[in-house]
């Protein structure tokens, strides 16, 4: 049996191991602004709801087969385990997926810039269109992928630091000049950890869907 990993599980959820199987999940308030979570359907909570509390069962893991969590949810419809890991609630269980806490930061990937109504979103992924597809469902509007990169997770996390002042939530931030900067021309060969030391370069040619 192939199994799927909780991004994060040991992380949000913790337990007495002389308790023995968990009787209960830990759902924190902090997922109400998150731009994710906000943007799946009632259908597809529920379902992801459906999937932490299977994943309780064996320490974060889930069979890799929606017909199986189907069953054993007691599911109208198998959930969408493809969108679900574009959204990164759940990754593959093996040392090829990225997986925000473990040690892979040098997985080669893209470097993506979505805009949504001003806000722009720095993320990893080795499909960023899969993921901008992700995020078009239950957004009143289209998302737009501005550029992306190749690059690594480290360097989406250096990133993060460099712009955490414009941080709205989570990969989220206000659009600024110095962000605009990066994405017109490219990620710097080293990012610096002020944005007032950005490099000039000329402008990169990003690739498009």
């Amino acid at each position: 049996m192939e199994y799927l990993k909780i991004r994060n599980w040991e992380k949000w959820q913790t337990y007495r191991s002389d308790r023995g199987q968990p009787p209960w999940i830990k759902i924190h308030r902090r997922l109400m602004r998150d731009t994710e979570w906000v943007s799946l359907s009632d259908d597809q909570k529920g379902h992801l709801i459906c999937l932490w509390m299977l994943a309780a069962d064996k320490e974060g893991l889930i069979p890799n087969s929606p017909d199986l969590i189907q069953k054993l949810c007691y599911l109208d419809s198998p959930p969408d385990l493809d969108m679900f890991i574009s959204l990164d609630f759940i990754c593959e269980n093996n040392h090829d997926s990225y997986q925000e806490d473990d040690v892979y930061d040098d997985i080669n990937g893209k470097i993506y810039f979505i805009e949504y109504e001003g806000s722009i979103k720095i993320g990893f992924s080795k499909n960023p269109w899969a993921r901008l597809n992700a995020l078009k469902t239950g957004m009143p509007k289209e998302p737009k992928l501005l550029a992306n990169f190749p690059g690594t997770k480290n360097q989406e996390q250096q990133l993060h630091k460099l712009f955490s002042e414009y941080r709205i939530n989570r990969e989220w931030y206000k659009q600024n000049g110095h962000l605009d900067k990066i994405i017109s021309s490219g990620l710097p060969d080293v990012i610096p950890a002020s944005y007032r030391r950005l490099p000039d370069q000329p402008k990169a040619e990003a690739e498009e869907e």
